[in-house]
């Protein structure tokens, strides 16, 4: 089996379809279990929802556990009240700006598990009833309704718009993928979607080529990093390495790579390992990797919670590219194949 372009996108699209907000990833958390479940390996689910699965080392030699660890959360947003024509007003699941979200097509999950299309609109919506107020009112949460696609809603019923959309509901974003004939994607929620498609297909790889490692795997799937708690709680005391895989920033002022693999040497959390970032670039040199390296000044990753957690094992990020983060993000496949050629490497080192 080749970890190639294909295989990630094939996993990428299934995530994709799946509505998987911090909060509500039980069913992204069901599918990554059972595609492990169908290749035969080891995984539990923890008491929080989040998934492990272990890749026991085909030559052990006692070393300490690798790990490799993506989130399975996206944004979202959640009903916190109603204005007074009925319509929810909503708080976001995340760091979701306003700006991005309005015309969204999203659905509600109703109290009793019904889902109800719907729009993400502004307050002041028509240009022909607000004119320029249209442009000038304030990009904020606090300034969105949602519109239901309910005859409710169209025929002004405020009651029982507020009795189907209530406080706590849950409101998921359409991803809308789409793919270009060169690899391009673009979509809402790539990240990270995508690092969980490349940890699922370097998986497949391992067990499919029976490639010898003499170091135990576990690949994390966490489900609260969009909100700042992460992976922390999937850390065994036998992993010695921790290996995050997320978006980089693609944008003016960065040195993301567009087609490759970006190492990060410092976020928000501070600076990450130097010994095992220079490892990692090594890999790249010596496969032949394109990557890159860079700074990132508002970001976190699942590595910042295990740390303030006290885990006492070296930490490393390593990206795959992505523009409009948290927005209308765009990708290359390219580039998450030399996330995953990189974290094939890194996976079948004796020690790094």
């Amino acid at each position: 089996m080749a970890l190639d372009q294909e295989t990630i996108k094939n996993h990428l699209l299934n995530l994709l379809a799946i509505d998987s907000p911090t909060g509500r990833t039980q069913r992204a958390a069901t599918w990554i279990v059972e595609q492990f479940e169908r290749l035969g390996i080891a995984v539990e689910t923890t008491r929080r929802g989040a998934v492990r699965a272990v890749l026991p080392a085909t030559n052990p030699q006692g070393r300490p556990a690798l790990a490799m660890a993506a989130h399975l959360d996206t944004l979202g947003a959640m009903v916190i009240g109603h204005w007074p024509n009925g319509r929810a007003l909503m708080t976001p699941l995340g760091s979701l700006s306003a700006r991005m979200v309005e015309g969204a097509r999203v659905r509600l999950e109703t109290r009793g598990g019904a889902l109800v299309a719907g729009t993400v609109l502004p307050i002041k919506a028509s240009g022909h009833r607000f004119g320029l107020e249209v442009e000038q009112q304030p990009v904020s949460w606090d300034n969105l309704e949602l519109r239901l696609d309910i005859t409710a809603d169209w025929q002004g019923d405020t009651q029982a718009v507020r009795e189907t959309a209530q406080v706590g509901d849950y409101v998921f974003f359409d991803t809308e993928p789409s793919l270009t004939a060169d690899g391009l994607i673009k979509a809402r929620f790539i990240d990270n979607q995508a690092g969980a498609a490349i940890l699922l297909a370097l998986a497949e790889t391992l067990i499919a080529n029976e490639t010898p490692r003499e170091r135990d795997l576990h690949l994390l799937f966490s489900v609260t990093e969009e909100i700042g708690t992460g992976g922390a709680h999937l850390l065994l005391p036998e992993i010695g390495d921790l290996i995050a895989v997320d978006i980089a920033v693609n944008a003016p002022g960065q040195n993301s790579s567009a087609m490759g693999a970006t190492l990060v040497h410092k976020d928000k959390g501070g600076p990450y390992d130097f010994d095992l970032t220079r490892r990692l670039t090594g890999l790249c040199e010596q496969a032949n990797i394109e990557h890159r390296h860079d700074v990132f000044r508002h970001y976190f990753s699942d590595t910042q919670p295990a740390t303030a957690a006290g885990f006492d094992c070296r930490m490393a990020l390593v990206c795959y590219a992505c523009e409009a983060t948290h927005g209308h993000e765009r990708s290359h496949f390219a580039s998450m194949e030399a996330v995953a050629k990189l974290l094939h490497a890194a996976a079948l080192q004796p020690q790094l």
